[in-house]
This record gives C-alpha cells, sequence and structure tokens, in this order.
C-alpha cells in the first residue's frame, strides 16, 4: 500500500527529480509552491504518493479563497494550465487520485479541481500549442514568416527595448 506525504521545502530537490523522470511540466516543479504562497498567500499542499522510499506520482495542490457559502476548493493549479497528478510511468492514477480526493477531504478541502494533460479528457475549450524550436536563432528567424519578421523590425525601428527586473516596477503601475 502506498502513503499520502505532504512534502517540504526539504523535499524539493527530490521532488523535483521525480517531475524530470515522470516528463512532468513546469507547472509541477516545486518552486511554484513559494509563488502561490508569497505572491498569492495562498495556502499549498504539495503531496507526493510513495510506496516505501519509491515515488509514484506528486500532486501539487492550492487552496483558493473561499467565496460566501461556497466549499474550501483546492485547485491543481491555479493560474497554470497544467499541474495535476503526475504519475511515474505505468503507475496507475485513478487510486492515487481518490486517495488524494480522501486526504484533501480530511483536511477540510470540499471540492478539487485536476488540471492535466492528458489523451481523453473531455475538452475544456482551452487551447495548447507547442512549437519545437530550432537549433538556432537564425533557423528561427527565417521559419516565422515575412509579416513576422516585419514586426519584429518595426518594433526595432520604434526603440522597443526589453527590461527586466524590480527597478521596472514604477512604470509597470
Amino acid at each position: 500500500m502506498f502513503s499520502v506525504v505532504e512534502c517540504t521545502t526539504y523535499d524539493a530537490d527530490v521532488w523535483d527529480a521525480f517531475v524530470a523522470r515522470a516528463s512532468g511540466t513546469y507547472c509541477h516543479l516545486f518552486g511554484w509552491k513559494r509563488v502561490f504562497e508569497r505572491t498569492y498567500g495562498l495556502q499549498t499542499h504539495y503531496l507526493a504518493f510513495r510506496f516505501a522510499d519509491t515515488w509514484l506520482a506528486v500532486l501539487p495542490v492550492a487552496v483558493m479563497p473561499r467565496l460566501p457559502g461556497g466549499a474550501v476548493k483546492a485547485v491543481s493549479l491555479p493560474y497554470c494550465n497544467y499541474g495535476g497528478l503526475l504519475t511515474a510511468p505505468g503507475v496507475d492514477a485513478k487510486s492515487l487520485k481518490a486517495a488524494a480526493i480522501k486526504y484533501l477531504t480530511n483536511i477540510g478541502v470540499g471540492n478539487i479541481e485536476f488540471r492535466e494533460q492528458a489523451p481523453g479528457l473531455p475538452d475544456t475549450g482551452e487551447v495548447t500549442m507547442v512549437l519545437a524550436l530550432p537549433e538556432s536563432s537564425e533557423l528561427l528567424w527565417k521559419q516565422v514568416g515575412d509579416k513576422v519578421r516585419n514586426q519584429v523590425r518595426k518594433a526595432q525601428r520604434s526603440g522597443l527595448a526589453l527590461r527586466w527586473g524590480v527597478d521596472q516596477g514604477d512604470d509597470l503601475y
């Protein structure tokens, strides 16, 4: 029988190694826990499913602010398209989802939304487009087409510049 364990920052490296082995998305990475807690003020539960020392799956969830009269809701993961239950190859997700729901129910969560990328899921109306990038920026430049190249050149001529950093906050707001 497997166990459900709530992970802490001490588990972050093992968590991320599992995500890499299981071909998870960037949404599954442990660093998002801090983002959801510090930036959005959300309570998070990063659940690992283990059999002895073997990791079977991970499920990151964040508890959303409760609406008046509504049940406590957890989302895996809010503000991300993906981040649902991530299992090791060959592991059946059905019993793990049931265990996750039971665990979250026991701590007061009345509803959970799994956001997953998997074949056979019903159409949600959202679209994901993935572009495999070429080996060099020169090849990408050739692939984007005349219209996009013209738009980029126009932005460059207009003086558009990329700036990054906390010193840009005043301009942003």
